[in-house]
Protein backbone atom coordinates (compact mmCIF):
# COMPACT_ATOMS: atom_id res chain seq x y z
CA UNK A 1 0.00 0.00 0.00
CA UNK A 2 1.19 3.77 -0.67
CA UNK A 3 1.57 5.86 2.62
CA UNK A 4 1.98 9.38 3.14
CA UNK A 5 3.91 11.10 6.40
CA UNK A 6 2.66 14.77 5.31
CA UNK A 7 6.23 14.72 3.37
CA UNK A 8 6.85 11.84 1.86
CA UNK A 9 5.50 8.53 0.16
CA UNK A 10 6.74 4.94 0.70
CA UNK A 11 5.73 2.05 -0.15
CA UNK A 12 4.14 -0.68 2.82
CA UNK A 13 4.18 -4.50 2.29
CA UNK A 14 1.47 -5.74 4.72
CA UNK A 15 1.16 -9.67 4.53
CA UNK A 16 -2.20 -11.61 4.45
CA UNK A 17 -2.45 -11.79 8.59
CA UNK A 18 -1.62 -8.35 8.84
CA UNK A 19 -4.54 -7.25 6.28
CA UNK A 20 -6.69 -9.45 7.17
CA UNK A 21 -6.77 -7.89 10.70
CA UNK A 22 -7.00 -4.97 9.24
CA UNK A 23 -9.73 -5.16 6.91
CA UNK A 24 -11.45 -8.57 8.09
CA UNK A 25 -10.87 -9.85 4.61
CA UNK A 26 -8.46 -12.40 3.67
CA UNK A 27 -6.24 -12.36 0.36
CA UNK A 28 -7.28 -15.06 -1.29
CA UNK A 29 -11.25 -13.66 -1.34
CA UNK A 30 -9.94 -10.44 -3.45
CA UNK A 31 -6.86 -12.30 -5.09
CA UNK A 32 -8.14 -11.53 -8.48
CA UNK A 33 -11.12 -8.69 -7.88
CA UNK A 34 -11.77 -7.87 -10.62
CA UNK A 35 -12.62 -11.38 -12.26
CA UNK A 36 -11.70 -14.13 -14.94
CA UNK A 37 -10.98 -12.67 -18.07
CA UNK A 38 -11.03 -9.79 -20.27
CA UNK A 39 -12.58 -6.53 -17.99
CA UNK A 40 -11.92 -2.74 -18.33
CA UNK A 41 -9.65 -1.71 -15.18
CA UNK A 42 -11.17 1.69 -15.49
CA UNK A 43 -14.42 1.07 -14.41
CA UNK A 44 -13.42 -0.83 -11.83
CA UNK A 45 -14.78 -0.14 -8.32
CA UNK A 46 -12.13 -0.74 -5.53
CA UNK A 47 -14.04 -2.88 -2.88
CA UNK A 48 -15.53 -0.72 0.11
CA UNK A 49 -13.37 -2.41 2.41
CA UNK A 50 -10.09 -0.77 1.00
CA UNK A 51 -12.10 2.81 0.30
CA UNK A 52 -11.88 2.19 4.07
CA UNK A 53 -8.96 2.20 5.15
CA UNK A 54 -7.89 5.38 2.39
CA UNK A 55 -7.74 8.02 3.99
CA UNK A 56 -7.49 6.50 7.84
CA UNK A 57 -4.59 7.33 10.09
CA UNK A 58 -2.73 4.04 11.50
CA UNK A 59 0.19 2.97 13.20
CA UNK A 60 2.26 0.61 11.68
CA UNK A 61 4.80 -1.32 13.09
CA UNK A 62 7.57 -2.19 10.97
CA UNK A 63 10.44 -4.20 11.28
CA UNK A 64 13.77 -3.28 10.33
CA UNK A 65 16.90 -4.31 8.47
CA UNK A 66 19.83 -2.78 7.47
CA UNK A 67 18.50 -3.13 3.71
CA UNK A 68 16.14 -0.35 4.74
CA UNK A 69 18.39 2.11 5.32
CA UNK A 70 20.19 1.53 2.04
CA UNK A 71 19.69 5.00 -0.11
CA UNK A 72 17.38 4.29 -2.67
CA UNK A 73 14.95 2.23 -0.50
CA UNK A 74 11.55 2.75 -0.42
CA UNK A 75 9.31 0.06 0.94
CA UNK A 76 8.81 -1.20 4.13
CA UNK A 77 7.61 -4.73 5.87
CA UNK A 78 4.71 -4.26 7.94
CA UNK A 79 4.85 -6.34 10.90
CA UNK A 80 1.53 -5.52 12.54
CA UNK A 81 -0.90 -2.56 12.18
CA UNK A 82 -2.52 -0.52 15.32
CA UNK A 83 -6.01 1.73 15.30
CA UNK A 84 -4.09 5.16 16.93
CA UNK A 85 -6.39 4.46 19.52
CA UNK A 86 -4.60 0.90 20.39
CA UNK A 87 -2.38 0.66 23.37
CA UNK A 88 0.92 -0.04 22.01
CA UNK A 89 3.28 -2.83 23.76
CA UNK A 90 6.65 -1.21 24.93
CA UNK A 91 9.39 -1.38 22.42
CA UNK A 92 11.79 -4.27 23.01
CA UNK A 93 15.33 -4.73 21.44
CA UNK A 94 17.32 -7.63 21.54
CA UNK A 95 20.92 -7.47 21.77
CA UNK A 96 23.20 -8.90 18.89
CA UNK A 97 20.14 -8.96 16.75
CA UNK A 98 19.96 -6.84 13.14
CA UNK A 99 16.38 -5.96 13.61
CA UNK A 100 14.97 -3.21 14.86
CA UNK A 101 11.24 -2.49 15.59
CA UNK A 102 9.48 1.08 14.62
CA UNK A 103 6.30 2.31 15.15
CA UNK A 104 5.30 5.28 12.52
CA UNK A 105 2.09 7.20 12.01
CA UNK A 106 1.05 6.80 8.17
CA UNK A 107 -1.62 7.27 6.28
CA UNK A 108 -2.80 4.83 3.34
CA UNK A 109 -3.97 7.07 0.07
CA UNK A 110 -4.97 6.29 -3.52
CA UNK A 111 -2.48 7.91 -5.93
CA UNK A 112 -3.69 10.47 -8.09
CA UNK A 113 -3.50 9.80 -11.93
Amino acid sequence: MLVESGEDTDVFVAFDSVMSNLTGVRAAEVANPMGQGEQDPIGYQLPQFLQDIVGSTYIFHLKLTEFNFSGNHKSFTVARIFDPNDRIPGLSFAPHVSQQNLYVYMTPYLPRY
